[in-house]
């Protein structure tokens, strides 16, 4: 019989017999995934944000090599990475320390080797999972919805776009109808009448059926531009018909787009405040649990309650903003808006947008619609005045008729009389108001001339704001992000501390409610990236369907 001590070193003797003996199958095996791994890592690769420094500064996206990876150096819970990216370029930046073991799950675990998968590592808003591009783009082909794909038929059929249009044709008959200034004009006269003549003594009275046929040919020859400035009046009107056109469709589009993302943007955070609501809604579940046990405190039931009616109002909140938006789309597109979940992103129109103020400036002064109508105009207030001009001066016409009389004036039989001359006519009013309408057409050019310059102070008001605008939510997207990534990280700790009873219930809710506030508000930034971008591209006057990509 073995004692208990001879009994216990027989049993650790026969583990470390087992132990050892599997140590150089399992090294083996070790061996064998580490190279696979890192096969795998020099083909696959990961698209990360990385900061210019430490919690800030501009972000900068990569797509980078999983075997290229190195770390430079740590501060403050950041890490700067370097890696060589799949252009062949190295790239350097700042990644929160978070994310560092992040990327290194990315790189061991995503993709298998011989394919090529897209992850996203910095941005977390959408909450804790995360897909492939290669999933997503799968996912988006099955019930997902465009906007770049119905603003076509948008164009095509609405109300707004077919009103400019037909100001258009309309403008396209009148430029012929201006032309007619130049034309002859021809005046066909016809009559039958019974005469009965009573002449002077020593005459014979008649008494007779007359008929006549007067043909009369009026050509101008000159009213000193009259004519002329109206048919350059009917082109500016075509022109101005044009360029209206154009402003119906920019602004449409804009509409749309606007409409599409804020849709979208209250059905997220929507979305959001339900799961908040629902987390706030156990936990409270959980508290009671454990007042009923008595291992709680009412104190924290309290608390809980108080932060889910607090959930609870918020999500009331964004449910009214997302019937608001659905109101706002409804109007734009003339039908109801599709699940917001099967929604796609509308890309940044980043290859549309300049690189400078300055420039933006610039190409909004030349090309934008509104201010190209309001040019136009004042050139037609111009051309007006020589229309009023041409009507106070003498007109030179030549005049060509031709008569034929049937028992005419007492006279029986056909009678036929041909004639052609060259009048002047010169309409002059005694009172002068001639140059009350002179005067009265200067002073329309040029209130049109100021209005003309202060749309241009407007125009380039819209690209200033616009641009900074825009420079704004790039700038405040970062650090929303980044807020919204830590705020989840914390929520994560802060739950496992409470249930260890590290950590009070108020900050566990505080998080929860924090973690909310921060994906909602990157999320609205995110929108507002594109929508400023899309404000800029129209007040440039560049807003087209080829802008607008998912």
């Amino acid at each position: 019989m073995l004692n208990l001590v001879d009994r216990r070193s027989l049993i650790i003797g026969m583990i470390l017999s087992v132990f050892l003996l599997g140590l150089p199958a399992q090294a083996q095996k070790n061996d064998t995934v580490a190279v696979k791994s890192e096969i795998q890592g020099a083909k696959k690769r990961v698209e990360v944000s990385l900061n210019a420094m430490p919690a800030g500064g501009a972000l900068s996206r990569a797509s980078i090599l999983c075997g290229t990876i190195s770390n430079l150096k740590s501060e403050g819970g950041w890490v700067k990475i370097s890696a060589e990216a799949s252009d062949k370029r190295k790239v350097e930046g700042w990644l929160h320390g978070i994310y560092e073991n992040k990327l290194t799950s990315q790189c061991r675990n995503n993709g298998e080797s011989g394919e090529t998968e897209t992850v996203e590592v910095a941005a977390k808003a959408d909450g804790p999972k995360k897909k492939s591009a290669t999933k997503d783009k799968t996912e988006k082909g099955i019930g997902a919805y465009s906007v770049a794909a119905i603003l076509p038929d948008l164009l095509r059929n609405h109300g707004l776009i077919k009103a400019a249009q037909s100001d258009l044709d309309a403008a396209n008959e009148r430029k012929r109808e201006a032309l007619g200034a130049w034309f002859p004009n021809l005046v066909v006269g016809s009559h039958w009448a019974y005469e009965d003549n009573n002449k002077a003594p020593g005459s014979d009275d008649t008494k007779m059926y007359a008929r006549g046929l007067d043909l009369t040919a009026t050509q101008l020859l000159w009213d000193f531009g009259g004519a002329n400035a109206g048919v350059r009046i009917a082109d500016l009107t075509h022109n101005i018909a044009e360029d209206n056109l154009e402003v119906a469709r920019q602004d449409l589009l804009l509409r749309a787009i606007t409409a599409y993302l804020n849709y979208k943007r209250a059905g997220d955070v929507l979305k959001f405040a339900g799961q908040s609501e629902r987390n706030i809604r156990k936990q409270t579940d959980l508290e009671n649990a454990l007042v009923k046990r008595g291992a709680g405190l009412s104190s924290d039931v309290m608390q809980a309650k108080q932060q889910l009616a607090a959930a609870s109002a918020l999500r009331v909140q964004s449910l009214g903003a997302l019937k608001v938006a659905k109101n706002n789309y409804r109007a734009v597109f003339r039908t109801d808006p599709p699940p917001f979940s099967k929604m796609s992103k509308t890309k940044i129109p980043i290859g549309s947008l300049p690189k400078k103020l300055e420039e933006a400036v610039e190409i909004a002064g030349r090309e934008n619609p509104k201010l190209i109508v309001a040019g136009t105009s004042y050139h037609l207030t111009k051309e007006a005045t020589k229309v009023v001009r041409g009507a106070l001066l003498p007109r030179f016409e030549a005049v060509a008729t031709a008569k034929h009389k049937d028992n005419q004036a007492g006279t029986a039989g056909i009678a036929e009389e041909y004639s052609g001359k060259v009048q002047v006519t010169w309409p002059i009013n005694l009172g002068l108001t001639a140059v009350n309408t002179l005067s009265a057409s200067n002073s329309d050019a040029k209130a049109t001339s100021l209005r003309v310059a202060e749309q241009r102070y407007l125009i380039e008001e819209q690209v200033r704001n616009s641009w900074d605008s825009l420079q704004t939510a790039r700038a405040t997207s970062q650090f929303l992000r980044n807020q919204a990534n830590i705020a989840s990280e914390f929520l994560e700790v802060a739950r496992k501390e409470r249930k260890m009873g590290n950590r009070s219930l108020l900050d566990v809710l505080a998080g929860e409610t924090g973690l909310i506030n921060a994906i909602s508000a990157a999320r609205s930034a995110e929108t507002d990236i594109r929508l400023f971008a899309f404000t800029l591209l129209n007040a440039m006057g560049r807003l087209t369907l080829d802008t607008v990509k998912d």
